[in-house]
């Protein structure tokens, strides 16, 4: 049900205000009704009464129409106001209307109160009507506006290829303003890289031609300072009166592109890694079955009656070469294996780098010279140096490096230059041998990469070496470079930070003995090893003793003190040689003790050097190195 319309009546004679509540009754036949004379009275019944019009004489005692009218426009602007007057002149009526009324009516034609005041409500509905309307347009017009400023991509609006609107982000991704944006000379295509205008002028011209695509568009843009940035624009048509429309959706995806530009360079990555692990498991497999093809073969030979001795000396050759090469490459593996799973642990020594070079010095060259190679080693700066960093670590990266250098060097010369830089150890290793390609320079030191995955057909062995260099170079904290042309050779430097003391130049520390006289005793629990030892120095040395463990080694130290050196093995039964040589070392404490054992991890060097050993071998123990170690220790030489 329709609530009744309320009508305020502002008259302070009775029979006027009742005279114009009929007449209203006419029009409206169910209506309330308030009548008011004063300026409170109205106030007041417009807050509680909230009429829906306003009748109002033009002059009361204490209050008039105008009055009347200037409170309820403050009020409500839209409420239907008319006034009521006894008489009035033209200019009367007029202030009235400018003053906001609706209407007017003279008491003496008071029969139109009622089709007036129905009018005016009628027009004001509509005026109320218009002005939300007009309001809600703003509104929408003020959301889309916003929308549009606070998107996070670029909005633009082509009216004919020429710019109308454009938002800040817009802005942001070409950084030229607004104000240059809009300009009416501004071409769209300043905002294009070069390459990329052809197909945008393509699309904007079919547009113009009635064939719309409105679809995703990537391209590339040009901003103001000439950065070039991936974009991916969403584009519409609109045909007006005006012209056509078209308005673009830009965004910014520079950094999606990178990022997918990585992903695929990771695919790549990952499916040439995965080749070459395949390659790399299949030399790994033809360096372990080669080898162990001829020991198996040549040993079962030697088990023939009917050989000569010549032959049973080359077999047993072949035997030896085949089980170095085995041996090789299980040290590679397994010395990646403890750089990948980061298990190496850094032990620092104090190493009298002269020595030290010395002994890798003579080692190579030898080893040139058997290739046919000249051996050209650069070391006449005086080294008179001690140096702190991990000597077994220091050492397997000269090896590795020089043993490089000797495989892929058929002729010409290797050669090794060192010196002392600051705190800086310096080595370079040269060669020239086959050299590197340029495009494969920054990849061999990774895993499972050589220079040229076929060079495993004309070389031999796990191609880890480099790599096994680098992880070991990382742990000392020093880094390797590399200078290579193909063709012409290689070279390797060796930057290594470290500790250095100068060394006092004075007559050395080794013992007064003749070499031949040293006294040797062999301590080992396996028999063959023990024989291997004892035929491998009985040529040279005159005394020797053997003990088969930790126990009889003490005894022996204990009963024969002008023992001069022990090669004491780590791992036996009864009593380990760690043991033995801490109980050795509570009663003798000049005798040299060198290890020797099958393990050659960092941790087990330490231990042994712990315990009080001077210094370790690792088995297989080869003549050379066994003598080269003695000589460390002992006045003598010896010829490899």
């Amino acid at each position: 049900m329709n609530e009744k319309l309320k009508i305020l009546i502002a008259e302070d004679l009775d029979s006027d205000a009742e005279l114009a509540i009929r007449e209203l009754k006419k029009e409206f036949h169910d209506i309330n009704t308030q009548v008011v004379d004063t300026e409170d009275g109205f106030k007041a019944a417009l807050d509680k009464f909230e009429p829906d019009a306003v009748v109002s004489d033009y002059k009361m005692p204490s209050f008039n129409g105008l009055k009347a009218l200037e409170i309820t426009k403050e009020l409500n602007p839209f409420m239907t106001f008319v006034i009521l007057t006894g008489s009035m002149n033209e200019d009367t009526a007029v202030e009235c209307m400018k003053a906001g009324a609706d209407d007017y009516v003279i008491k003496e034609h008071i029969r139109r109160l009622g089709p007036s005041v129905k009018a005016a409500l009628r027009q004001k509905q509509i005026e109320k009507e218009h002005f939300r309307s007009q309001e809600n347009l703003k509104e929408s017009e003020a959301r889309y506006r916003s929308l549009i400023e606070n998107s996070n991509d670029g909005i633009l609006l082509l009216l004919d290829s020429k710019i109308t609107l454009a938002n800040k982000k817009l802005e942001e991704l070409f950084e030229y303003s607004l104000e240059e944006i809009k300009q009416p000379d501004f071409d769209i295509m300043t905002l294009i890289e070069p390459a990329s205008r052809p197909a945008i002028k393509e699309r904007l011209e079919k547009a113009q031609m009635g064939i719309y695509e409105n679809s995703k568009q990537e391209f590339q843009g040009l901003t103001k300072s000439g950065k070039i940035i991936d974009l991916e624009s969403s584009i519409s048509y609109i045909n007006t009166n005006e012209g056509l429309i078209t308005q673009s959706i830009i965004r910014d995806i520079t950094e999606r592109n990178a990022d997918k530009r990585a992903l695929i360079k990771a695919k790549e990555k990952a499916e040439e890694s995965d080749k070459l692990k395949s390659a790399f498991l299949l030399n790994i497999s033809h360096e372990v079955r080669t080898p162990l093809n001829g020991i198996l073969g040549f040993v079962n030979l030697l088990t023939s009656t009917d050989i000569d001795e010549s032959k049973k000396l080359l077999y047993a050759e072949k035997i030896k070469n085949s089980s170095y090469r085995l041996m090789n490459t299980i040290t590679d593996i397994i010395k990646l294996s403890r750089i990948e799973t980061d298990q190496l642990q850094y032990k620092e020594s104090k190493i009298d780098l002269e020595e030290f070079i010395n002994e890798v010095h003579e080692e190579f060259q030898d080893k040139a010279e058997q290739k046919g190679l000249k051996w050209n080693a650069n070391i006449s700066e005086k080294l008179s140096y001690y140096i702190f960093t991990d000597r077994e670590k220091l050492k397997q990266i000269l090896y590795y490096l020089l043993n490089n250098a000797l495989k892929y060097t058929n002729k010409g010369e290797i050669g090794m230059e060192c010196n002392v830089n600051g705190n800086n150890l310096e080595v370079q290793v040269k060669d020239t041998g086959i050299g590197i390609p340029a495009d494969r320079q920054s990849a061999i030191f990774d895993r499972f990469v050589q220079a040229d995955l076929s060079m495993t057909r004309d070389y031999e062995g796990t191609g880890l070496g480099l790599t096994i260099s680098r992880g070991l170079a990382e742990v000392l904290g020093g880094k390797i470079r590399l200078q290579s042309e193909e063709g012409v050779g290689s070279t390797f430097k060796l930057i290594l930070p470290c500790k250095t003391e100068k060394k006092e130049v004075s007559a050395g520390d080794k013992k007064e003995e003749r070499f031949e006289d040293i006294k040797i005793l062999i301590v080992d629990d396996e028999e063959t090893s023990l024989m291997y030892l004892e035929v491998l120095l009985s040529d040279i040395f005159n005394n020797i003793l053997s003990a088969k463990n930790g126990v009889e080694a003490i005894e022996l130290c204990k009963g024969t003190p002008d023992i001069d050196l022990v090669l004491m093995d780590l791992k036996m039964p009864q009593m380990d040689g760690y043991t033995a040589t801490e109980e050795i070392r509570s009663f003798n404490s000049e005798v040299v003790i060198i290890a020797q054992s099958a393990h050659a991890f960092d941790e087990d060097i330490k231990k042994a050097l712990d315990a009080g050993c001077n210094d370790y071998i690792t088995k297989p123990v080869s003549q050379d190195n066994v003598l080269r170690k003695i000589n460390k220790y002992f006045k003598g030489s010896f010829t490899s």
